[in-house]
C-alpha cells in the first residue's frame, strides 16, 4: 500500500496546475520559459525545412506544434513504462499548460487592432491574411484548445488518483488468516 503514495505528490501537483491553468490565470510562468525555448526550437527547425522546400508558414507552425509535441512525447514515453506512470501524468498536465497557454496567445492574436512592436505571432502568420485566413473563427480554436488542455488535465490527474484509489478499494479486502501455514510454492517447494 505504501508504494503507492508516491502518487500523492504528483496528483496534487496535477490538481495544482489544474486549478491555476483552468483559471483566470491561464499561464505558467516557469513552464512558460521552457515553452518558449521549444517554441524557439520549432521554428528553427522549420526555418531550416522552409530554406529547403518553400513552405514560408513552417516555422510558425512548428513554432506552435513543438512545445506540444515534447511534452506529449514523454508521457507517451513515461506511460508505457509499469514504475513512470508518474512521470507521465506530469508531461500531461505541462501539455494541458502548453494548450492553454497557445489559447491566450491566439486570443491576443485575434484582438483587433493593430499588432504590437516586434515579430507577428505565430498564430497571426498561420492564421492571418498569409496563412488559412481565419483568424476571425479563433473564438472556436480557443475553445477547442482548452477543451484538449481539460482532457489532458483530466487525463492527468486520474493516472495519479486510480492507482491510490485501487489501494484504499484494496485495503478494505479481509486479512489472510494467521495460524494456517501457506504452501510455499518456491524453487525447493518446502513448506513454512
Amino acid at each position: 500500500m505504501t508504494s503507492r503514495w508516491r502518487n500523492l505528490g504528483p496528483l496534487a501537483t496535477c490538481l495544482v496546475v489544474a486549478c491555476l491553468v483552468l483559471g483566470p490565470l491561464p499561464r505558467m510562468p516557469v513552464l512558460a520559459v521552457v515553452d518558449a525555448g521549444f517554441a524557439a526550437l520549432g521554428r528553427g527547425a522549420g526555418e531550416v525545412v522552409d530554406a529547403l522546400v518553400a513552405v514560408p508558414l513552417l516555422p510558425a507552425l512548428a513554432g506552435l506544434v513543438v512545445p506540444v509535441a515534447v511534452p506529449l512525447v514523454l508521457a507517451g514515453r513515461f506511460l508505457r513504462s509499469r514504475y513512470e506512470h508518474e512521470a507521465g501524468a506530469l508531461c500531461l498536465a505541462w501539455a494541458g499548460t502548453v494548450l492553454t497557454g497557445l489559447a491566450v496567445a491566439l486570443a491576443e492574436a485575434a484582438e483587433p487592432g493593430p499588432a504590437g512592436p516586434g515579430s507577428p505571432s505565430d498564430w497571426a502568420l498561420v492564421l492571418g491574411r498569409r496563412g488559412l485566413r481565419a483568424l476571425d473563427r479563433s473564438a472556436d480554436l480557443v475553445s477547442l484548445l482548452r477543451a484538449g488542455a481539460t482532457v489532458l488535465l483530466v487525463i492527468a490527474i486520474a493516472v495519479c488518483a486510480v492507482p491510490l484509489v485501487a489501494d484504499a478499494v484494496g485495503s478494505g479486502s479481509p486479512p489472510e488468516p494467521q495460524g494456517k501455514a501457506r504452501a510455499w510454492s518456491g524453487p525447493n517447494r518446502r513448506r513454512i
